[in-house]
């Protein structure tokens, strides 16, 4: 008996600390990703904002692109550098939104939600929270999504989080 009130003390125990590391989006939308890899584009500084600082301007932390045309998704394709080859995307239905930005080595951001927030229209982009040894923001990461194209013509920022405390910036569209 008391092993049956330790083994449902023990999953009840489990199901709320999976449930905690999920991120809630009150309005999922679908997506698929076309490809994911470790490149970011040429004009990556032109993407995103940057920081003005005494001794300079630092890069964004993300930056992002979008395409509805067969032409805007080859430019952009090989502006990001992506080797996979292009997939066909139905652009009577969907476009493309490309995200860039960085990740530790060996800790590869992998996106876990996304959604569009009811109030503002903002896509926002949930990825899971890295291991805490995962510090060194050096390496590039650059992701390309098949998303509905009237969700992209409604919006006008993409909201990229880590989890559901850590921003990583708000872009505009």
């Amino acid at each position: 008996m008391n092993l049956s009130r330790l083994s449902k003390v023990i999953l009840l125990t489990t199901i709320i600390v999976l449930l905690a590391g999920c991120v809630n989006v009150e309005n999922p939308i679908d997506y698929a990703i076309l490809t994911t890899e470790q490149t970011k584009p040429e004009n990556f500084d032109e993407l995103g904002p940057r920081t003005v600082y005494e001794d300079g301007i630092s890069p964004p932390d993300a930056g992002i692109d979008s395409a509805g045309k067969v032409e805007e998704v080859s430019d952009a394709w090989e502006r990001f550098g992506f080797t996979e080859v292009q997939p066909e995307v139905d652009f009577d239905q969907k476009a493309v939104l490309f995200i860039a930005l960085f990740e530790s080595e060996g800790c590869e951001m992998e996106i876990e939600n996304i959604g569009t927030n009811p109030d503002t229209d903002d896509i926002e982009v949930y990825f899971a929270n890295t291991d805490d040894s995962c510090t060194s923001m050096d390496n590039p990461r650059s992701i390309a999504l098949e998303i509905e194209k009237s969700i992209l013509n409604q919006s006008e920022r993409v909201v990229i989080q880590e989890g559901e405390k850590y921003l990583i910036e708000v872009l505009d569209l």
